[in-house]
C-alpha cells in the first residue's frame, strides 16, 4: 500500500507540489491574525487558582498598573528646593499622562496627625516656598514615618520615588502600554528642558515601563535574528549541497514549514508570548 501510494505521488509530483505550496500558502495567511503580549497572565491557565485570586484582588481593589520615577539629586536630600520642585512638577504632568487616574509621591502625600484631640489631615509639603528650618523639620518627619520611608522614600533621603497609577481600558493592551511608555519619555524630555532639572539624575520604571521594554527588546530581536538565521542556513546549505537547486528547494521547505506554523497559529487565534516567539527559528531549523 505503501509502495502504491508513494507511486501514485510520484507520478502526480506535479499536482502534488501545487497543492502543497497552496496549502502552505493558505495557511502563512493567518500570520496578519497573530498577537503578541507581555502579560504574564498568558503564562497560566484560566482556571490557576492563584490566578483567580489575583484577578480577585484587582476587581476588588485595583489592578497593579504603575509607573515609576525615581528622583536622586546630586545634593544627596531630595528636600531641598530644586529637588522638591521637580518633584512637585512630575507629580502634576504624570497626570496628564494617557489612562493616569492617580499619583503617589512626597509633595501629594497626606498625613494624618492628632492635634489638640482632633484629627488632622494636611500635606506633608506645603505648596509654597520653604525656607530652610522648614524643609529640615518636614525632612525629619518624612525620614520618621514608616509609612513612606522605604516605599517612595530612600531611608537617608538621597532619592525619592514617584508612583503613578494608570487604569487601561485593555482593549488594545500592547498599544495603550505603548502610548503610556512614550507619553512618559516625551515627558521626561520635557522635564530635562526645565531649570530646576539640573542636578537631578531619574530613571523610568514600573510594570507599563517593563512590558513596553520586553516588547520592544523582543520584536527587534526576532526582526534582527530571523533574517541572521536564514542566512547563515542560507549559505550552509549552498556550501553542503554545491547545487543552486537543492539549496532553493530546501529554503523553500523551510520557508514554507515556517510560515505555515506561524500562520496556523494564527488562524487559531494564538496569542504570542516571549518564549513562544522562537517557535519561528525552532521550526526553520527542523525543517
Amino acid at each position: 500500500m505503501l509502495v502504491a501510494a508513494r507511486e501514485r505521488l510520484v507520478a502526480w509530483r506535479g499536482a502534488a507540489a501545487i497543492v502543497a505550496v497552496a496549502l502552505a500558502g493558505l495557511a502563512a495567511a493567518g500570520v496578519q491574525h497573530l498577537s503578541f503580549t507581555t502579560d504574564y497572565r498568558a503564562f497560566f491557565s484560566e482556571d490557576n487558582p492563584d490566578l483567580a485570586q489575583l484577578e480577585f484582588i484587582e476587581e476588588n481593589f485595583a489592578r497593579a498598573e504603575t509607573l515609576v520615577i525615581t528622583i536622586a539629586p546630586d545634593s544627596g536630600d531630595v528636600f531641598d528646593a530644586h529637588a522638591l520642585e521637580a518633584v512637585r512638577w512630575l507629580s502634576g504632568e504624570v497626570l496628564r499622562l494617557p489612562y493616569s487616574k492617580g499619583v503617589s509621591s512626597i509633595t501629594e502625600y497626606y498625613p494624618a496627625r492628632g492635634r489638640e484631640g482632633e484629627l488632622v489631615v494636611e500635606p506633608l509639603i506645603p505648596d509654597r516656598p520653604l525656607d530652610d528650618d522648614e524643609r529640615a523639620r518636614i525632612r525629619a518627619d518624612a525620614l520618621a514615618d514608616d509609612r513612606i520611608t522605604g516605599i517612595m522614600l530612600a531611608r537617608d533621603g538621597a532619592a525619592t520615588g514617584l508612583i503613578a497609577h494608570f487604569e487601561l481600558p485593555h482593549e488594545e493592551p500592547e498599544v495603550e502600554i505603548q502610548a503610556v511608555a512614550d507619553a512618559a519619555r516625551a515627558m521626561m524630555a520635557d522635564f530635562r528642558t526645565r531649570p530646576f532639572s539640573d542636578g537631578i539624575e531619574t530613571h523610568l520604571a514600573g510594570v507599563m515601563m517593563l512590558n513596553d521594554a520586553m516588547s520592544g527588546v523582543l520584536m527587534g530581536e526576532a526582526f534582527a535574528l530571523y533574517p541572521l538565521v536564514f542566512l547563515v542556513m542560507f549559505v550552509l546549505l549552498a556550501l553542503l549541497l554545491r547545487s543552486l537547486a537543492a539549496t532553493a528547494v530546501t529554503v523553500a521547505v523551510i520557508v514554507m514549514s515556517a510560515g505555515a506554523a506561524m500562520g496556523a497559529a494564527g488562524w487559531l487565534g494564538i496569542t504570542l508570548t516571549s518564549p513562544s516567539l522562537t517557535a519561528g527559528l525552532v521550526v526553520m531549523t527542523l525543517a
